[in-house]
């Protein structure tokens, strides 16, 4: 654990240059809220890190999203992983249904579209760390990493063509294929370390 020690916070200069042009060039206000819901999102990781007694060693908040750190010396059961990777999601729901019951409609669903999409079993998101937990309980770890590849794949390929319908029906909504390409690269990255 991080007992007595500070927690190293990065941020990137792309970070910035991303939220300004899309705050800039985004005319509903989803960008704001999206980036809101976020954060709120990674909070929900950080407060279960913080109550299963394993806070992070860094954070790094990059242009595709924040990276939380811990280090690798902290055992933590089955059930603690399971709670901080469904943190996110978690808070994003309690979030819907709060906005949803004041009726703030917008906000409640980019709460419960940020929470679903984070449920997704797609080895790079919360949804995909919830099912390694889950197969780790009866399977091994190269079996493991060989159904969450091809459970991921089972997910984004099928995401992508529907990206790609969306896009070619509206003429200008490139906002799923653009999630599913990173979805893409968040797997091919991961798999690459």
């Amino acid at each position: 654990m991080n007992k007595g020690k500070g927690i190293s916070v990065e941020i990137s200069p792309l970070f910035f240059g991303l939220m300004a042009w899309l705050l800039t060039y985004e005319q509903k206000g989803l960008a704001a809220g999206c980036l809101a819901a976020s954060l709120i999102h990674e909070c929900g990781h950080l407060l279960m890190m913080f109550w299963r007694r394993s806070p992070p060693t860094a954070v790094r908040v990059g242009p595709f999203g924040m990276r939380v750190e811990r280090t690798e010396t902290a055992a933590l059961s089955f059930w603690d992983d399971l709670l901080i990777a469904a943190g996110g999601p978690l808070i994003n729901l309690i979030c819907f249904v709060l906005f949803w019951l004041c009726g703030i409609n917008t906000a409640a669903t980019v709460h419960l579209v940020m929470a679903v999409m984070n449920l997704l079993p797609v080895e790079a998101l919360d949804g995909g760390q919830i099912l390694q937990n889950l197969l780790y309980l009866k399977l091994s770890s190269e079996t493991v990493n060989l159904l969450l590849f091809i459970v991921s794949l089972a997910v984004i390929l099928p995401l992508g063509v529907v990206g790609f319908w969306v896009l070619l029906q509206s003429g200008s909504n490139p906002s799923l294929l653009v999630v599913d390409i990173y979805l893409i690269l968040l797997l091919l990255f991961k798999r690459s370390r």
